[in-house]
């Protein structure tokens, strides 16, 4: 009775464990814009796997690097592709001498970022 009450408890911690391994296979849900921004970050030959966010006084956006008719308005998008770890910051950069001015945060696409990308035929 002991063997099998152990056996029961090593065969659920052996599925409790294995919980994270398995959720990598399923792909990461993206929503249109998520994946909109991560486009933005395709390879080219200025800046790979680079874009930046701007925020501060005006409206937050999100661009290819110096391709300003790449943006694209963003609320949290930017926040929860962060929490997927699918971008990393890179480097801020402030524009103005004051705290509300725009600020550049430079984000890279990480490898699950583009891993994500692929998957998703980005």
């Amino acid at each position: 009775m002991i063997s099998l009450s152990l056996s029961l408890i090593a065969a659920i911690a052996a599925v409790i464990s294995a919980i994270p391994e398995v959720r990598r296979w399923f792909p990461i849900k993206l929503s249109k814009k998520e994946l909109d921004i991560l486009k933005l970050a395709k390879p080219n030959n200025s800046y790979p796997n680079i874009i930046f966010y701007g925020c501060g006084t005006g409206k937050p956006y999100v661009q290819t690097p110096y391709k300003h008719n790449t943006s694209i308005y963003v609320t949290n998008e930017i926040t929860t592709l962060l929490g997927k770890n699918l971008l990393s910051q890179v480097h801020i950069q402030p524009i103005g001498p004051y705290a509300g001015d725009i600020h550049l945060v430079w984000l890279m696409l990480t490898e699950k970022g583009s891993q994500a990308l692929r998957k998703h035929g980005g």
